[in-house]
């Protein structure tokens, strides 16, 4: 008998109609994010602060600037012809809350990418998290270094961008007496050893280092060592609503910026309005930052003109809030050099990118995912907003472990902090 030929491969065209059939099919099926898939469902992010607790006043106003970014990107037609979705969770400012939602995100969500963290803690104990699963975030607080993550883009300002230059700037100002005083956390502990021996090394000194609980409301016997030592200069890396209450011991014991300037690494304008509007007058106090409102540049005017069209015109904008809106954007960015939503084609392409930001020239450091930024120093003013007194000639190049010490010295301190503070 013979068999029909519609079940013989003689016609040449056959075996290349299957194979494109079988690529194709391969393709539509495999969860190509390039721009050759059809897929036309919004792309989520994750978005995660804290929109309770005690961090509330200070992470809010990040996922502010996110939002806005995200939304300048969907008004112009999306990424690859996608619309970005944010999924925004609260961290409600607890170390183990961030970890859970950072995998409810990642697992449940399917987010390409998370937007979060506020203090270091929050960006450290999740660290693991995005390794093990491969997963990508971007973080735009200030950071200690002393560490890195292949899967972690900081966008914020490394202790060689904010703290070396603002020490350097109060020695040569202000004074060469110096009192420190942060809170307990992994930032200022971290920052505190950097400024110790880099006062040291210009040849200051320390007359004083002391730290505060969060929770604390006792800070008047800290003040009064204050007023007994007589620094020169006070060096503040508190966070949150501790700053206020220092502030306020300090005013209430009479020590203002005419008798001790302090110089602070964790008072944006955001933080600052707040102690405005609890009456301290801060004016004479200094900030030392990547960005501030008052820069004069085509791209921060129109950047604040848009940002408070949205949000309102008394609205504050702070170093933080750029560094995250920075975040999305080079993020973005990547997605289009890539073609891809995928977490390793995004970081194949984030390395070297750059951008003219609200802050000045950024660009993506490829060996440490750090940004190079503009360094600002500003004197506070009594309207909630600081007025350059100094910035940088050129964006800073981002130093993971600082001078000093060797990084496996850095390395063995960062273990020391995170133990200290409860990290493992």
């Amino acid at each position: 008998m013979r068999t029909s030929c519609r079940y013989k491969f003689n016609c040449p065209f056959v075996p290349c109609f299957l194979f494109i059939a079988v690529a194709f099919g391969v393709l539509l099926f495999s969860g190509c994010e390039g721009p050759q898939a059809t897929d036309n469902r919004p792309v989520r992010v994750g978005v995660l602060y804290s929109m309770s607790g005690r961090m509330e006043s200070e992470e809010k106003p990040v996922v502010d600037a996110i939002l806005f970014a995200i939304d300048e990107i969907n008004q112009s037609g999306g990424l690859l012809g996608r619309r970005i979705e944010p999924v925004v969770v609260d961290g409600a400012s607890r170390r183990s809350v961030f970890k859970e939602q950072e995998i409810n995100l990642i697992e449940k969500d399917k987010v390409a990418v998370i937007f979060g963290g506020w203090m270091l803690l929050s960006r450290d104990i999740v660290r693991p998290v995005f390794e093990d699963r491969e997963s990508l975030l971007f973080y735009p607080y200030q950071s200690k270094g002393m560490a890195s993550s292949t899967h972690v883009v900081n966008t914020g300002a490394l202790l060689n961008q904010q703290v070396v230059p603002g020490i350097s700037w109060a020695y040569r100002n202000l004074g060469q007496r110096f009192f420190l005083v942060g809170s307990k956390e992994v930032f200022p502990y971290a920052a505190n050893t950097v400024i110790k021996d880099h006062i040291y090394a210009l040849g200051g000194s320390i007359v004083g280092e002391e730290y505060i609980s969060i929770e604390s409301e006792d800070i008047d016997s800290i003040v009064s060592i204050i007023k007994n030592v007589k620094p020169e200069v006070i060096v503040c890396t508190t966070l949150g609503k501790t700053t206020i209450a220092l502030y306020q011991s300090l005013r209430k014991a009479g020590i203002s910026p005419d008798d001790i300037p302090s110089i602070g690494f964790t008072i944006d304008e955001v933080l600052l309005q707040q102690l405005m509007q609890a009456n301290i007058d801060m004016a004479g106090d200094y900030g030392v930052w990547n960005y501030f409102q008052s820069i004069q540049s085509q791209q921060n005017h129109a950047f604040l003109n848009e940002f408070k069209k949205k949000y309102g015109q008394n609205r504050a904008v702070s170093d933080t809030m750029v560094s995250a809106y920075i975040g999305v954007k080079l993020w973005a960015e990547a997605v289009k050099s890539g073609k891809s939503f995928r977490e390793a084609d995004v970081l194949d392409h984030v390395g070297g990118k750059s951008m003219e930001s609200p802050g000045g020239l950024v660009y993506v450091d490829p060996q440490t995912n750090h940004l190079y930024k503009t360094v600002y120093i500003g004197e506070a003013l009594s309207n909630g907003q600081y007025k350059l007194v100094w910035e940088s000639d050129y964006p800073v190049s981002p130093v993971v472990y600082p001078m000093f010490r060797s990084q496996q010295e850095w390395e063995e301190l960062s273990n020391i902090i995170h133990d200290k503070w409860g990290l493992n």
